[in-house]
């Protein structure tokens, strides 16, 4: 039984929310009649963040209500993982799944992202709210898999299209807006009726254009201090109240921010041309990162850089067979992007539509070659709740046991912090949230670190030229990471056993400096450095440095300033 489907029934049993606030329930003992959503009041705007009270909710902001039946969705999940599901007796006929949805066109369409969804039903029990109150059904039209969102229509439903926001800059404050919902039991009805009443609340958030993770997407970053599972498909505003985009909840405090012209003019155009779910491009290879192979093996291949993708095994009748791409053919290159590792790459497929047709960069034979490629559709359906996604990780393992490392100190300092709270529903629903993904995240360390000692005892000769374990890394405030060269690879680069930049962050003094990715720094007399020594050069924060680099097996000067 899959880990995944372990979580869901988790929380499934629970009864917590899965994606977006789910309904509560009553106490067991009671059966409840949970009524469609009721007219009275408009949803409120409540404001967790102390914004401006004069803020409204715009009326293409709606909440949308999506009621599953529990039988169904067990029957799924059963289908799919093929195992045996138990159910308590308490188990609730329905569960109520509460999100949040934005008007696209002058047609009633709406954009969304819903858990616990069957793209393969059409028939699904969904409605929306509108602002001033107004519950309209909406017909469910298709999911775009690869990037998760769901597109509804509500042909009675008379809203003009948003305004939406210019091009948005690194840090810029943003509002964010995200159903929620209130229970409220019905007076002089037995057995109890409950009734759902949705409402928005606003909280803020700050814009990051940086990840290369995000920008594979199409999208941006979204951080704010508030943001939880629950904020998954929350509209993001300028301050002004021009509509920016759709966030996808990625980790506690974290999104993935979908421009609302990507998600109109792309991913919802693609399934309301076609009318139907759009199923996940499929490529058909399976690949090994360069940085892992073995110095023999690497040396084959004949080319200089350990970034990219050494294709292992072309399944037959495959969009990659039907290409041209072969095996040992190296990838370097997905559209516009670089592909570093088989983490970027399997990035750039979960995230493209079959039939879309991609460019491939690669190395065969020491000479570049591009291979345009039809995606075909992948095989599995969608998973009931999607892995749990992190930033871009650098593409050696010992860079990714640092970054791993960094962010399980991030939420352990947030799980401290809101343990010193007083008991409240916010404080349970985040330290929930943050032991859910500290223990993914140390699961994630303990296959890092077995992999690194696995690799160490491959080459235990590599440990016998330092006193510094192999690969040991270090990240320089001046915006780049870099690790310590065994002798063997060294050997391939034809330079001393020094150290290697991993990665280069964009806009950082590095990059504008010159520095890239595969450069080896040493010493002003060319001699070779450690982890160590290399942040002793970079220990005055202020200074302008001169710092000889080796690229191509040339040497080079470059200026950084602070």
């Amino acid at each position: 039984m899959s880990r995944n489907f372990l979580k869901t029934l988790i929380l499934l049993f629970a009864l917590t929310p899965l994606v977006q606030g789910q309904t509560p329930v009553p106490p067991p003992k009671v059966q409840p009649r949970i009524a469609a959503p009721i007219p009275t009041p408009a949803p409120a705007l409540t404001d967790a963040m102390s914004a401006n009270p004069n803020v409204h909710v715009a009326e293409w902001v709606v909440s949308v209500i999506h009621k599953v039946e529990v039988n169904k969705l067990l029957e799924r999940m059963r289908k799919e993982t093929r195992a045996q599901v138990g159910v308590p007796g308490s188990m609730p006929e329905f569960v109520y799944n509460v999100t949040t949805g934005v008007v696209i066109d002058d047609h009633g369409h709406i954009i969304t992202r819903l858990a616990n969804l069957d793209p393969e039903d059409k028939e699904q029990n969904i409605s929306i709210v509108t602002n001033s109150g107004q519950s309209l059904p909406a017909k469910f039209i298709g999911l775009d898999c690869p990037s998760g969102f769901a597109v509804l229509e509500v042909a009675a439903l008379k809203v003009a299209a948003p305004e939406t926001a210019p091009p948005v800059t690194q840090g810029k404050l943003v509002r964010i807006l995200s159903a929620d919902v209130e229970q409220k039991v019905a007076a002089n009805n037995y057995p109890k009726r409950f009734d759902i009443l949705p409402s928005i609340k606003a909280m803020s958030g700050q814009i990051e254009t940086e990840s290369p993770y995000a920008q594979a997407r199409g999208a941006l970053t979204l951080r704010s201090a508030n943001l939880r599972s629950r904020n998954d498909s929350a509209i993001v505003t300028t301050l002004e109240n021009q509509l920016v985009g759709v966030a996808q909840y990625v980790g506690f405090g974290r999104a993935y921010l979908f421009p609302i012209d990507l998600l109109r003019n792309t991913i919802a155009k693609r399934v309301l041309e076609k009318q139907a779910t759009v199923l996940t491009g499929w490529l058909g290879v399976t690949g090994e990162n360069l940085f892992q192979m073995s110095p023999q093996e690497f040396q084959a291949l004949g080319i200089e850089r350990r970034i990219g993708v050494v294709v292992k095994e072309v399944s037959p009748n495959s969009p990659a067979a039907q290409s041209g791409l072969k095996a040992k053919d190296v990838i370097i290159g997905f559209d516009n992007f670089e592909v570093a590792s088989t983490n970027d790459l399997s990035t750039f497929l979960s995230s493209s539509p079959s039939g879309k047709t991609i460019t491939l960069r690669t190395i065969r034979d020491q000479q570049p070659v591009e291979i345009h490629v039809v995606l075909g559709v992948k095989a599995s359906s969608q998973p009931l709740i999607a892995v749990q996604q992190f930033e871009a990780q650098p593409q050696t393992i010992a860079g990714q046991i640092d970054e791993t490392r960094r962010r399980i100190e991030e939420l352990q300092g947030q799980y401290r912090f809101y343990q010193k709270m007083p008991k409240t529903d916010e404080r349970e629903e985040s330290l929930k949230e943050l032991t859910i993904e500290l223990r993914e995240l140390f699961e994630a360390m303990r296959v890092l670190e077995a992999a690194q000692a696995e690799e160490n005892s491959k080459y235990p000769e590599a440990n016998s030229y330092s006193t510094q374990p192999v690969k040991k890394s270090c990240t320089l405030k001046t915006g780049f990471t870099a690790w310590e060269m065994p002798k063997q690879l060294a050997d391939s680069f034809g330079t001393p056993k020094s150290v290697l930049v991993d990665s280069v962050r964009k806009g950082s003094a590095a990059e504008v400096a010159g520095l890239k990715a595969g450069d080896v720094l040493v010493s002003a007399t060319g001699e070779a450095l450690t982890c160590a020594q290399t942040e002793a050069l970079f220990a005055n924060p202020f200074a302008t440095l001169t710092l000889r680099v080796l690229r191509k097996k040339q040497p080079l000067s470059l200026l950084i300033k602070p």
